[in-house]
């Protein structure tokens, strides 16, 4: 863009109608930006409407995808932005917008429109009810399971049987072998960071309680394994299998022990 911009350059002819409209009319940051691009994308070339990607918005804007997505979610609703099959456009019938009522979160999902505009959403659950009145809550085994399983902490009181349980989950789950498991704690237990490390070790015996998690308790073992070694716990060169679980938690959860 030019540091000096000149109307021959190219400019956007809009009513003094619809300027005072939207003068009068609230709308979001993400809302405002999404109908400035959408100005510029279709008056800015004389056209009324015109196909607009999210990725076109979001480059001119700044804006998340998501975020593009849910201004013009909204827009449509409020029936300020018109879709005619893949193109949309702008309502310049502002009799027609709709003015969200006071209070309305527009961030939650607005799902139709109803003659007075869009209706908050109604109460959820026990919001209603007055403080410290009886409340229903369902339990099941999978809750009550969850729920025992993450509030304990696991052998907290006995560290020799939390290093046993450790231990024998890694080799259990071939995850690693005995010696690297046996490094592992040894190097860990004598870190200066020692409480994070057994943090950590916590966290990962509660989910290896679940079958549903054990998935992520893996995961939490190669996280372990860089942090003892990110740590400088580790001395001498990494060995292989060191190497493979870190390439692995790099792999699978998208970060970068060298730069953590």
């Amino acid at each position: 863009m030019s540091e000096n911009p000149q109307r021959e350059n190219g400019h956007i002819d809009i009513a003094n109608e619809i300027a005072e409209a939207m003068a009068r009319i609230n709308l979001t940051a993400h809302e405002t930006r999404f109908l400035w691009c959408l100005f510029r994308k279709t008056y800015g070339w004389q056209k009324k409407e015109d196909w607009i990607s999210l990725s076109q918005v979001s480059e001119m804007t700044g804006m998340h995808k998501s975020h593009a997505s849910r201004a013009k979610r909204l827009l449509i609703l409020r029936n300020m932005v018109t879709p005619r099959g893949n193109k949309i456009g702008f309502n310049k019938y502002f009799s027609q917008w709709k003015e969200l009522p006071h209070g309305v979160n527009r961030h939650d999902k607005l799902t139709k429109v109803t003659p007075r505009g869009n209706l908050p959403p109604a109460p959820r659950g026990n919001r209603e009810l007055p403080h410290g009145a009886p409340q229903k809550t369902t339990y099941t085994k999978d809750t009550i399971t969850n729920k025992t399983v993450l509030e304990k902490k696991p052998d907290t009181a006995d560290p020799g049987e939390r290093e046993r349980r450790f231990k024998a989950l890694l080799v259990q789950q071939g995850w690693c072998d005995q010696s690297y498991a046996d490094k592992t704690w040894e190097q860990g237990m004598g870190m200066s960071a020692r409480a994070e490390f057994v943090r950590k070790v916590n966290l990962m015996l509660g989910w290896s309680r679940i079958p549903a998690k054990l998935e992520r308790a893996r995961l939490l073992f190669h996280e372990i394994s860089g942090f003892v070694n990110d740590q400088g716990a580790m001395q001498q060169r990494l060995s292989p299998q060191e190497i493979t679980a870190r390439a692995i938690f790099r792999e699978e959860t998208g970060q970068d022990l060298e730069a953590a």
